[in-house]
Formats: C-alpha cells, structure tokens, sequence
C-alpha cells in the first residue's frame, strides 16, 4: 500500500474543504453534485497512480474518461478501502438496466439530458446511492489522514 505524494493530498484537501453543500437539494441534484465531487476526487487518485515511478503516463492529461479498471488499480495501490462491487456499482457502463444503473450511467443521462426515468431512478435508489457515494467518499479521505 502506498501513500499519496504531497501534491495529491495538497489537492484532494482543497477539494475536501470545498464539497458541495447538498442539504437542501433534491434527490437528483444530490447525486449530481456528490457524483461529480466523487469524480473530481478520483480524478486525482487516478492521475497520481498513473504518473506515479516507474510507470508509463497516460498520453493525454485531459479528463478522459474515468475506466472502472483503472480506478479499482489506483484504489489498490493507495489501500483505498472500496469494494470490488462498489467500484462496479459507481463506474461500470454495462450496468445500464433500468432499476440497476450504475452511478455513472444515471449522471450521465442526467447530465446530458435530465432524462425523467434516469431521474425517477436517482429518487427510487436515492438512499443506495448515497449510501455507495458516502462510502467512496469516506474510503478516499480516510487515505489522505492514514498519509503523511
């Protein structure tokens, strides 16, 4: 298990003192706001496990997309606590069926086009995937107290 660097726990820190106030938001806009704030943090978890020593970087350093492989990788390395379903409920796209969506295919069809259906599944599942959103949050920042 390793320890973020610096600049990673310099980062994610900024982006803990700034999490998104969600108290008053609907059951959508909840998830979204703690969905892209959960992106925002795996973005640099993934970026510091992708340029970290001895590795290869990745040939663009734009946001691509986030891959469940790639994340479930850097999460191992760091010893971020996320289970192996977790990770597939939060960025697996073949779970695109209407009651058992992941979390990245409901952002993305409310993201994209405020799908009613993808919205009216955020309110039937709002406590699992908050639930699934809290648990990664949590796991990312108990890494950053565990790190120098």
């Amino acid at each position: 298990m390793h320890r973020y660097d610096s600049s990673q726990l310099a980062h994610l820190s900024r982006l803990f003192c700034r999490q998104p106030h969600i108290e008053k938001a609907g059951h959508a806009e909840r998830f979204v706001l703690l969905y892209i704030f959960c992106e925002a943090l795996l973005r640099v978890v993934i970026n510091g496990y992708q340029n970290r020593p001895g590795s290869t970087p990745p040939a663009s350093k734009t946001h691509s997309t986030i891959r469940k492989n790639v994340a479930a990788n850097a999460f191992q390395y760091y010893g971020v606590m996320i289970s192996a379903i977790d990770v597939d409920k939060l960025l697996d796209s073949k779970l695109d069926k209407r009651g058992s969506k992941s979390a990245r295919e409901l952002r993305n069809g409310l993201i994209h086009g405020w799908n009613s259906d993808d919205e009216k599944e955020v309110q039937d599942r709002s406590a699992e995937l908050s639930a699934l959103l809290d648990r990664t949050l949590q796991a990312i920042k108990s890494r950053t107290t565990a790190s120098p």
